[in-house]
């Protein structure tokens, strides 16, 4: 599991360093500090570090992770860690607007995941591992059907972020939560095939929504994440983890 943590966190990272070129210039950094702000769901939060830590009903987890890490960097001034296990692109729009205009109108790099809690993953991990074959085909149905919104609901939330701050804007994408090459006591290979696909759309509709945004990015963190999944060997149990999208 430490393996796995290690690796899901230098992914993140190095999507960061890869689409932020913002950060470039910390090699200066005794001239002047890069103003950087976090916001999204579980997977900015930090899900996966290590343990839970709950402020003000905001989830974040409690071990190192990529904003950390680029907190850590030279010359890179963290204004406000604003992601929360659970927020869907709604959330994210108004504790941008509540919270976080402040920090954004300072912000010079901002980094987010958004969309993935706008899709029902609980229920349909749920339904696919412990329900019926008729529950799990309509779960999938469910799904499908709110995906046709996320492309809307992620460039009107980045619409809203944008009109808070003239910063860069990091937007990462989800990794696959299965590999799909291992074998799985829940969730049959046609299951898992279906969960794949889900977060290759999921993934596609975020990148169309972020090209339109001024000065923003999509990157897509997978080729960090292969043969990390929660199916993979030394991964925590599948029950424990699917609520922590």
């Amino acid at each position: 599991m430490a393996r796995n943590v290690t690796r899901r966190v230098g992914g993140f990272v190095a999507a960061v360093a890869l689409a932020a070129a913002a950060f470039g210039p910390t090699a200066n950094a005794a001239e002047r500090n890069i103003d950087y702000v976090n916001l999204g769901d579980s997977y900015s939060a930090g899900f996966g570090t290590g343990g839970i830590a709950s402020t003000g009903g905001c989830f974040q987890g409690s071990g190192a992770d990529h904003v950390s890490k680029l907190d850590a960097k030279k010359g890179v001034d963290l204004k406000l860690d604003l992601a929360c296990g659970g927020f869907t692109t709604s959330d994210i729009a108004f504790y941008s607007q509540v919270v976080a205009a402040g920090a954004l109108s300072q912000a010079e790099v901002v980094t987010i995941t958004l969309g993935g809690n706008d899709l029902p993953w609980k229920e349909l991990v749920q339904a696919c591992a412990m329900g019926s074959p008729e529950q799990c085909a309509w779960a999938f149905g469910s799904a499908q059907t709110a995906l046709g919104s996320v492309g809307a609901n992620v460039y009107s939330t980045l619409s809203t972020i944008r009109s808070l701050t003239n910063a860069r804007i990091v937007v990462l994408g989800y990794p696959q939560l299965f590999d799909g090459v291992y074998p799985n006591p829940y969730l049959s290979p046609g299951q898992i095939a279906g969960m794949r696909q889900l977060t290759t759309g999921l993934n596609a509709q975020i990148a169309g929504a972020t090209a339109p945004i001024t000065n923003a990015s999509f990157v897509d963190v997978n080729s960090w994440f292969g043969g990390h999944g929660v199916d993979s060997p030394g991964s925590v149990d599948l029950l424990q983890s699917h609520e922590s999208r």
